[in-house]
C-alpha cells in the first residue's frame, strides 16, 4: 500500500531534507549451528539432486519451446523476431555454470520472461511478462513487486523471530520489541478496550469540535494546540522541528517548512482528474459518527469546511516541481526576521519555544535563534489564510490528524472505515494481515533490536566482503567514466572525483549499535510497553521518538550514525553525510548471491550501488559537497550544461505514458531518481566488462538458456523491477513519488544504453535504441 495511506501512528511521518533512496532481501530458512557430518552429507545429494532435476525440467522446457519455434537455434540470440542490426560479438562458446547455484539462478530467470515478446520492442515484458502473470496483486495491496515479494519473506522471518521464547538473559531492548509486537497483536485486547483510547486523546489535545453540536471557541488556542501535537511528532499547518542544517552538515538548527496533507500530496486536492476530495470526506465523516458525534449533518458541513481550508492550504503551498534546488528554497533567518521578513502576524516565537521547552527537551531559545526557512512564499499566504478562517475550522483540521492516525489503535469496526477509505483511494480491498502491520511497527520503531536477532540469524557475514569488492569496482567504473565526460571541466571534474573517493559505504549493519547491549538499551530508555496497552505504547513512542529528535538542537552532528536498520529491503544513499548504504535485507536474490554469476551481481546489486553513488551528483546532490555541506562547486558553464544533459532526462521519462492511470510520468519530479537508475546501470555494466577483462575470459553461461553473460546482466536489471499496479496505485505514484514506476525504470534506462542494444541485436531507430539518448553519467 503507498506509504501515508495507512497511519498505524500518532507520529505522522514527516518528510526530511536528508533525500534517501531506493532498493531491497531474500534470505535463508532458520540457523541450525553444528551439523553433524552425516546431515551434510546427505543435505549435499538432497541438493545436487533437486540440481540436477530442476536442470532437467529447464532443458526440458526450452527444448519443447525450441520445437515450438519460440527461441532461436543454436547459434541464434535468443529473440523472436528479426533484427537488422549486427550480431553481437561477445563469444556464444562458453561452457556451462552446473552448481546448484546456476541451476536455481536459470530457473529464476526463464520463470519470470515471457519469450514471445521481442526483446526490443518491450524489454519488461520480455524479461518479466511471465513474472506479472504469475503474480496477481493480493487483495491487501495496490501492487506488487520483486520488492514487496521480498519484504513479505523478510516480515515472515521477523514474525518468527519476534514470536520466539525470550531467554533468561534477554536484553532489555529487545524485549520491548517484543512487547510492542505482541500489544498489537492482541487484537481481542483492542476490541475489549473498545473507545477507551478516545478518551485520553480528549485529555491531551481537547474533543474533536467535530463530535459536537455546540463548541465553545472562547478558550481555543492554535498555537498551543500546534505545539501539543509537535511533542507526539505531528505538525499540521506549519512543519516545525529540529533538523541538520544543509550549509553546515555537523550542526543542527530550527526548520519551518510547509505541511503534508491528510491525503497522500497537494496534487489530490488540485488534480481535476482525480475524484479524492468524496472518499476523504467519507472517511471523516463515518470516523467522527463511529467515535460519537452528535449530528450528521453538522459532521458533514464541518468536514466540508475543513476540506474546503485544506484544498486552500494546497493551492498557497509550493510545488514539488519547484523545491528541488534547495539553493533557492533554504533562507537562514532569525526568530527576529520571521516577523520582519514573514509575518509579524502570527507569534513564531512562542511555536518555537514552545516546542523546545517540553519535558525531556527544556532547551531555551532567544530571538537571535537562527531558523532555517524552506517556503517562505507557503509561510506568509498561511497566517493570512489562518487569519481569516474560523477556529471551528481550524480546530477540526488540526485535530483531524490526531484522530486519523489513531485509527490503527482502535477496534476493527473503527479500522474497517479507513478500509473503506484505501478501498476507493487505491482498489486495497482488505486491511493487511494484523500480523504483518505488527511486524512493521516493531520493525520501524525499534530497528536496531529487531536487526540484532535478525542479523544473527539470517546475514551471511562473508557476503559483506563479496559486496565490498563490487563497491571498489563501481566506484572506480564512476571515475573512468567521469573521465569521459567532455561536458565538464578539469576544476569540477577533480572536485566529483574527490566527492567520489569520499564515498562511505556501509554494508549490512551497524556492528557497534547491534552487537552492543550497551548501546541497544540506551537508545531505547525512553521507551515503555506493556503487551496489554497499544494505544498507549504507540503514544509513549511517538513522544519519545519527537523527544529524542529535538533534544539534540545543540548536540553535534553524528555521522557516523546509521540511518537505516538492518531488517528492511532497501538502500540508500544520505547527501549530508556522503554515505551510501546496504542493509543486511537486501543482500539476497535477486539482488546479490555470493554463489551467483557475477553478470547477475553486477546487474543487480551492482546498480543498485551504482543508482547510490549517482545521488551524489543528481540534480539535488549535485549541490552538495563532500562534506554534506550545500555550496556551489560546479562552475557556470559545467552547470549550466549539466542542466541540459537532466533536461533530456526529464522529456524522456515525461514522454512515457502510463496506461493504467491514462497520464504520463511526471519527469521533473521523477529526474533525480532517473539520473540515478541511467548512473548507475552504466556504471554496473562498466565495472562488470572491466572485471570479465581482468579474469580474461567471458563466465559460464546458465544452464538450460543460452543467454551470453552480457544478456544475462542486462535481464537481471530488468527482473529486479518486475512489477504491476493497479490503476489508483498508478495515479498515486504519478502525483506524489520520485521514482518512476518499475517499468519504466526498465525500459527508460535501457534505451539509454547502447550497450544493451548491441546485446541483444536491437535495430537502430526501434522501441529499445531509439535514435536519440540520453546520458548525464
Amino acid at each position: 500500500m503507498p506509504t501515508g495511506v495507512q497511519l498505524n501512528s500518532l507520529n505522522v511521518t514527516e518528510s526530511k531534507k536528508d533525500l534517501m533512496a531506493s532498493s531491497y532481501e531474500l534470505g535463508e530458512s532458520g540457523k541450525r549451528k553444528g551439523c553433524t557430518p552425516v546431515e551434510k552429507l546427505l543435505a549435499f545429494i538432497v541438493v545436487l539432486a533437486l540440481a540436477v532435476a530442476i536442470a532437467a525440467c529447464v532443458a526440458v522446457a526450452i527444448l519443447a519451446q525450441r520445437q515450438a519455434g519460440q527461441m532461436g537455434t543454436k547459434d541464434e540470440v535468443i529473440m523472436t523476431k528479426p533484427s537488422t542490426a549486427a550480431p553481437t560479438t561477445e563469444p556464444v562458446d562458453s561452457k556451462i555454470c552446473l552448481t546448484p547455484d546456476c541451476v536455481v539462478a536459470a530457473a529464476r530467470v526463464y520463470d519470470a520472461m515471457d519469450m514471445t515478446v521481442n526483446p526490443c520492442d518491450d524489454f519488461f515484458e520480455y524479461a518479466c511478462g511471465n513474472w506479472v502473470k504469475k503474480h496477481p496483486i493480493p487483495e491487501e495491496k495496490s501492487s506488487i513487486s520483486q520488492f514487496s515479494l521480498l519484504n513479505d519473506d523478510l516480515l515472515i522471518k521477523l514474525k518468527a523471530i519476534l514470536e520466539k521464547p525470550s531467554p533468561a538473559n534477554e536484553i532489555e531492548a529487545i524485549t520491548k520489541a517484543k512487547h510492542l509486537y505482541q500489544s498489537c497483536l492482541n487484537e481481542q485486547k483492542i476490541e475489549d478496550r473498545g473507545l477507551e483510547p478516545v478518551q485520553h486523546i480528549y485529555a491531551l489535545f481537547g474533543k474533536w469540535p467535530l463530535l459536537q453540536n455546540s463548541w465553545n471557541a472562547t478558550g481555543f488556542d492554535l498555537i498551543k494546540l500546534m505545539i501539543s501535537l509537535r511533542r507526539y511528532g505531528t505538525s499540521p499547518l506549519v512543519y516545525h522541528t529540529v533538523s541538520t542544517d544543509l550549509k553546515n552538515s555537523t550542526v543542527r538548527k530550527l526548520e519551518l517548512d510547509q505541511p503534508s496533507f491528510l491525503m497522500p500530496g497537494r496534487d489530490y486536492y488540485l488534480s481535476k482528474a482525480n475524484q479524492s476530495i468524496p472518499a476523504i470526506k467519507t472517511y471523516l465523516t463515518k470516523l467522527a459518527m463511529a467515535l460519537g458525534a452528535e449530528s450528521e449533518a453538522r459532521v458533514e458541513q464541518d468536514v466540508d469546511d475543513l476540506l474546503e481550508f485544506e484544498t486552500l492550504v494546497a493551492n498557497i503551498s509550493v510545488p514539488r516541481e519547484e523545491r528541488r534546488d534547495y539553493n533557492k528554497i533554504y533562507k537562514l533567518m532569525t526568530i527576529k526576521d520571521l516577523y520582519t521578513n514573514i509575518s509579524d502576524k502570527f507569534d513564531w516565537m512562542r511555536l518555537l519555544s514552545g516546542m523546545m521547552n517540553v519535558s525531556g527537551v527544556e532547551i531555551p531559545i532567544n530571538m537571535d535563534e537562527p531558523v532555517v526557512v524552506y517556503s517562505v512564499k507557503y509561510l506568509r499566504k498561511f497566517v493570512d489564510l489562518i487569519e481569516e478562517t474560523p477556529p471551528r475550522v481550524l480546530a477540526n483540521y488540526v485535530l483531524s490528524w490526531v484522530y486519523k492516525a489513531a485509527v490503527g489503535t482502535l477496534p476493527k469496526r473503527i479500522r474497517d472505515i479507513r478500509t473503506e477509505y484505501n478501498r476507493v483511494m487505491f482498489d486495497v480491498k482488505q486491511e493487511k494481515p494484523r500480523w504483518k502491520s505488527c511486524v512493521g511497527e516493531a520493525n520501524s520503531n525499534l530497528g536496531n533490536a529487531v536487526g540484532r536477532l535478525f542479523v544473527e540469524d539470517y546475514f551471511d557475514e562473508t557476503a559483506k566482503a563479496v559486496a565490498l569488492d563490487m563497491i571498489s569496482n563501481i566506484r572506480n567504473a564512476f571515475n573512468n567514466l567521469l573521465a569521459e565526460q567532455d561536458w565538464m571541466d578539469e576544476a569540477t571534474r577533480a572536485v566529483a572525483k574527490d566527492k567520489a573517493d569520499d564515498i562511505e559505504e556501509r554494508i549490512g549493519y551497524d556492528s557497534k549499535a547491534i552487537k552492543n547491549d550497551t548501546y541497544l538499551n540506551e537508545k531505547y530508555k525512553y521507551l515503555t510497553f506493556d503487551p496489554e496497552t497499544y494505544f498507549e505504547n504507540i503514544l509513549n513512542k511517538s513522544k519519545a521518538s519527537s523527544i529524542e529528535k529535538l533534544k539534540k538542537l545543540r548536540e553535534k552532528v553524528d555521522k557516523t550514525e546509521w540511518f537505516a536498520s538492518p531488517a528492511i529491503v532497501n538502500a540508500y544513499y544520505s547527501p549530508t553525510r556522503n554515505t551510501i548504504t546496504f542493509p543486511a535485507g537486501i543482500l539476497q536474490p535477486p539482488f546479490f548471491s555470493k554463489n551467483y554469476p557475477k553478470a547477475m551481481n553486477f546487474g543487480g546489486i551492482g546498480v543498485v550501488i551504482g543508482h547510490e553513488i549517482t545521488h551524489g551528483f543528481d540534480d539535488t546532490g549535485k549541490n552538495l559537497t563532500k562534506n554534506g555541506d550545500l555550496k556551489t562547486w560546479w562552475s557556470d558553464t559545467v552547470s549550466d550544461n549539466f542542466k541540459q544533459k537532466g533536461k533530456c532526462i526529464v522529456e524522456q521519462y515525461s514522454n512515457f505514458s502510463v496506461p493504467e492511470a491514462n497520464m504520463n510520468l511526471n519527469g521533473i519530479n521523477t529526474q533525480g531518481e532517473n539520473i540515478a537508475d541511467n548512473g548507475g546501470l552504466r556504471q554496473a555494466y562498466t565495472a562488470y566488462r572491466a572485471w570479465v577483462q581482468k579474469q580474461g575470459k567471458e563466465e559460464e553461461k546458465l544452464p538450460g538458456l543460452k543467454f551470453t553473460p552480457n544478456q544475462l546482466f542486462f535481464l537481471n536489471f530488468g527482473q529486479i523491477w518486475c512489477s504491476s499496479m493497479l490503476p489508483k496505485d498508478a495515479v498515486y505514484r504519478i502525483l506524489t513519488g520520485v521514482h518512476s514506476p518499475g517499468k519504466y525504470r526498465v525500459l527508460g534506462t535501457l534505451q539509454n544504453v547502447q550497450e544493451f542494444s548491441d546485446a541483444f541485436n536491437c535495430g537502430r531507430s526501434s522501441f529499445m535504441n531509439p535514435d536519440k539518448k540520453c546520458r548525464v553519467w
